[in-house]
């Protein structure tokens, strides 16, 4: 069984494949012997091996040919039979090298050519996604990747053999989710487009980039993400090799993965794909967190429009990782057993059935320092924020006539200057309504010393940017409290 992977360019985004549809037998020598046109780019070379003759010799001559018009990065030759298989790779990418000099073709055996090339911009008839063209009425498999700097990565699948005709299960039935799609969605989807031509024996999936474990039956895929995992299929008859064809979506990137299990019934994919920008539509919500006690952080935030729940997501900042966590349907949550003294970053998503808002990054992040802070601190904070202003209130205290607010800098551990404020509500302007702001406060029923304060008890905001064209005139911009 030979894996065959390759990560096109720098790119860590990858995917596969679209519905299934299993071949009919096709006849070696229908397929030698020819110059495949595909979007008007010619390839040379691709013709069938000589029993005897090795893989070097063979490889050469496809690169030799194509190099005189494309960038070849890669070939690859797997053979098979039965059970047993031999495998050759030739690569561009790092220096030419041989994975096994001694490789030749056997009698008995099939193979499976695969092609690698760069095809720039201008030699690129069509956008990809146009159908590839029938050579003597057989259609080579092929996929052709979108990249950046002019370039197209075109990769082509090419078979003969010394053993008859070949059996291959060309596979185009596992297609990248659609916007809004759940889990247990896209997968009824592919058990139920080809009914009785394969069974799926099992599907593993995950999202990549937030290392969120294994995809439940509920959860939405999103915007942007990439996703890694295998489907295993069972086919009605047996497939010595297992195929792709790819036609990339718009803002997809695509490639296949694919192996043939030792059972010439079973077909193991690889997959991995990148989700296509969508949604985003949503508006972020406005979040507060502060301390919730001892061991414990509170999130709250406002309701967006359109949202039915929000999803959170812990943030490592030492590793990067965001990972995902719960999902509420209310406008708050707490977050308990915590380490007293430590920070906490949090993201909240909101989301309804085919939309998200398009928040889920590090920029997002609202932080809390866990412990129970000074007794003279107020952290049950309510807040509004509209035209660009933040109003903070909060319960009056008995007997207190003046609270003091402070900005604070998480960074350095700084306090502010106080600004002494006579009811319980104050109001601050944002100076920067283009970016997006973090803003941190502690507030007082005493004036606090700034060098012993040790973090707790301070209330952080992560407030939207609004464009220019959407500012409200405000008092005066350079007045921060009020």
């Amino acid at each position: 069984m030979k894996v065959v992977k390759k990560l096109v360019s720098s790119m860590l985004v990858v995917a596969i494949v679209a519905t299934m549809i299993l071949t009919n037998t096709r006849d070696a020598s229908a397929i030698s012997t020819i110059t495949n046109i595909i979007y008007d780019v010619e390839i040379d070379g691709l013709v069938d091996g000589v029993v005897g003759q090795t893989g070097k010799d063979y490889i050469e001559k496809i690169a030799v040919k194509n190099n005189l018009h494309y960038n070849l990065t890669d070939v690859d030759i797997w053979g098979e039979k039965e059970d047993s298989s031999d495998y050759i790779r030739y690569s561009y990418e790092d220096g030419t090298y041989y994975e096994d000099e001694d490789f030749e073709f056997k009698d008995g055996y099939s193979y499976c050519v695969q092609i690698d090339l760069e095809v720039p911009e201008e030699d690129w008839a069509f956008a990809p996604g146009e159908l590839m063209n029938v050579i003597s009425d057989n259609e080579i498999p092929y996929t052709s990747i979108n990249c950046e700097g002019g370039v197209y990565n075109m990769i082509i699948y090419y078979y003969f053999s010394f053993n008859g005709p070949i059996n291959i299960a060309q596979v185009k039935g596992v297609v990248t989710p659609k916007s809004g799609q759940t889990y247990g969605e896209w997968v009824n989807n592919i058990a139920s487009l080809e009914e009785d031509k394969y069974t799926i024996e099992s599907v593993y999936l995950y999202d990549h980039t937030i290392c969120g474990g294994t995809m439940g039956e509920d959860d939405l895929f999103r915007s942007g993400d990439i996703y890694i995992g295998s489907v295993v299929l069972k086919t009605t008859d047996p497939y010595i090799f297992a195929s792709a064809t790819n036609f990339p979506e718009e803002h997809t990137y695509f490639e296949s993965s694919y192996r043939r299990s030792t059972d010439y019934r079973y077909i193991d994919l690889d997959i991995s794909f990148c989700m296509p920008e969508y949604g985003g539509t949503l508006d972020a919500p406005v979040v507060s967190a502060t301390c919730n006690g001892e061991k414990s952080v509170k999130l709250t935030w406002k309701k967006v429009d359109g949202a039915t729940s929000y999803q959170i997501y812990k943030y490592f900042p030492t590793s990067g990782i965001i990972q995902k966590s719960k999902v509420v349907t209310g406008t708050s949550a707490v977050f308990y057993n915590l380490k007293s003294g430590s920070s906490y970053r949090y993201i909240v998503q909101a989301m309804s059935e085919d939309d998200v808002s398009d928040n889920v990054n590090v920029k997002y992040a609202v932080d809390a320092k866990a412990g129970k802070p000074a007794s003279s601190i107020i952290t049950n904070v309510s807040y509004k924020y509209t035209n660009n202003s933040l109003k903070m209130s909060w319960d009056a205290v008995n007997g207190v006539s003046e609270y003091y607010v402070y900005k604070y800098w998480v960074s350095s551990n700084t306090l502010s200057e106080p600004k002494v404020v006579t009811t319980n509500s104050c109001k601050y302007y944002n100076k920067t309504p283009n970016s997006l702001t973090h803003a941190r406060y502690v507030i007082s029923t005493e004036k606090l010393d700034p060098s012993t304060f040790n973090g707790k008890g301070y209330v952080s905001f992560v407030l939207p940017a609004t464009p220019s064209e959407e500012l409200p005139l405000i008092p005066d911009i350079n007045t921060e409290l009020r």
